[in-house]
């Protein structure tokens, strides 16, 4: 079986799987402003509206842009 490691899902697919994380607004507002908070590291442009995220990424950068942190 090939890995997920390299796996990309479109916004609707990525928001079913991890609807307890974040919803379909809150992921478009993400996007929407990824030039500015960085989110571009996780997501592939296919053309002028194809969007496709690596959940392995999402997770990586949602780990590192964490707020409120007592670390």
């Amino acid at each position: 079986m090939e890995s997920d490691l390299n796996e990309y899902l479109t916004l609707k697919e990525f928001c079913q799987r991890y609807s307890s994380i974040v919803s379909i607004g809150s992921l478009r507002w993400i996007l929407h402003t990824s030039k500015s908070n960085g989110a571009d590291c996780f997501v592939r442009r296919l053309g002028k509206r194809k969007l496709l995220i690596s959940p392995r990424l999402f997770l990586s950068w949602l780990e590192s842009n964490k707020r409120g942190s007592t670390e």
